[in-house]
């Protein structure tokens, strides 16, 4: 084929997939369930909210994604929208929990599980802020700003 005539098929072809992109294009459904779509015009830098620099998008997928030991409540402004509630704890992961000036100890939902169905335990819970308070990141600082002086200090779970 000359070159000239592979220019004209090829813009004739490109013209057409451009008019009817459902025959020329790819099937565009997500085929897998795991597949985790995400439409921002400033995607997370981390999937790890711990590591130095997270941005705030990588702590919005991972309060939609990650259950914490407690959260906020809710409630309602004037015009009926939902806000966080700074003055209410709820429970998602603990059932109970009992704060100090010096230590927190909360108890565990029984059916607490990860995505994998490994139930979590309270030696998980004790990684994960031991982990926090070490890795040097934004909760690094937060911990120790305002944490129980056993943050990391104990050997043992305390949940």
């Amino acid at each position: 084929m000359k070159r000239r005539s592979f220019i004209k098929t090829t813009a004739v072809a490109g013209a057409a997939a451009t008019v009817a992109p459902a025959i020329w294009s790819e099937a565009k459904a997500q085929a897998r369930n795991e597949t985790l779509l995400i439409v921002n015009e400033s995607p997370p830098n981390s999937m790890d909210i711990h590591g130095v620099g997270a941005n705030r998008p990588a702590y919005e997928v991972s309060w939609n994604t990650h259950d914490r030991l407690i959260t906020y409540g809710a409630k309602k402004d004037a015009n009926g929208n939902d806000h966080y509630d700074y003055t209410k704890l709820e429970p998602e992961l603990a059932t109970d929990w009992n704060v100090t000036p010096t230590s927190a100890t909360f108890k565990l939902r029984r059916d607490a599980k990860f995505h994998d169905g490994t139930p979590i335990t309270a030696k998980d819970v004790k990684w994960s802020f031991d982990r926090a308070v070490t890795v040097g990141g934004f909760p690094t600082f937060q911990m120790a700003a305002g944490s129980p002086a056993s943050w990391g200090s104990s050997s043992s779970p305390s949940c």
